[in-house]
């Protein structure tokens, strides 16, 4: 099981700019069409989100060209409620359809799809996505990657830090993430 500790905001303005500025400073290290389907259970309030759309676990199958996982998050919170990172277990699967498959016949339903193109810069103890999300607009995600220690926080205001320093115009940390975003705009199963 591995953290991930990272912040997500909108790009409002500057995306050019902070395109040039990548380009110039960090390592493009791919471009990628990401397809994600979030699953929940019915039956259980675990993977269901709450009554403000928050999730505090999620289930997950990723499709990234044809390169597939599955992977099972849990969210942790400040006393503020305020999300700081998730635990995160992740496996290769060899078939979407048939991992989709176990999961449905596991009594679990789709709650949500997102579809991005990422592009991947490495920059430091960072990963740095612009992200077209499909129907949601440009978003801009930087995850911490180097050694973890018990202070999560801290870290997480490095990367806000960080993030204000970039030369773009961003909103505030969703606090969250696209399939909040997703349910938000367009509820479950995204219609």
């Amino acid at each position: 099981m591995a953290a991930e500790i990272e912040v997500l905001v909108k790009i409002d303005s500057g995306k050019d700019e902070l395109i040039a500025y990548l380009t110039k400073h960090a390592a493009l290290r791919e471009v990628r069409e990401v397809r994600d389907v979030y699953y929940f259970d019915p039956l259980r309030s675990n993977l269901k989100p709450d009554k403000d759309g928050r999730l505090y676990e999620s289930m997950r199958i990723r499709d990234k060209e044809g390169c597939f996982t599955m992977t099972h998050k849990v969210d942790h919170f400040d006393n503020h409620g305020r999300w700081t990172y998730s635990d995160e277990s992740e496996t290769s699967v060899v078939s979407h359809g048939e991992t989709s498959d176990i999961l449905r016949n596991l009594g679990l339903e789709v709650l949500t799809q997102v579809n991005v193109r990422k592009s991947y810069f490495e920059f430091k103890d960072y990963e740095i996505a612009i992200e077209e999300v499909e129907r949601l607009g440009t978003f801009l995600e930087v995850e911490y990657k180097g050694p973890v220690f018990d202070n999560h926080m801290s870290i997480k205001r490095d990367i806000e830090s960080f993030v204000l320093s970039l030369p773009c115009v961003t909103s505030r940390d969703f606090d969250g993430g696209k399939p909040e975003l997703m349910l938000a705009a367009f509820g479950v199963d995204g219609s």
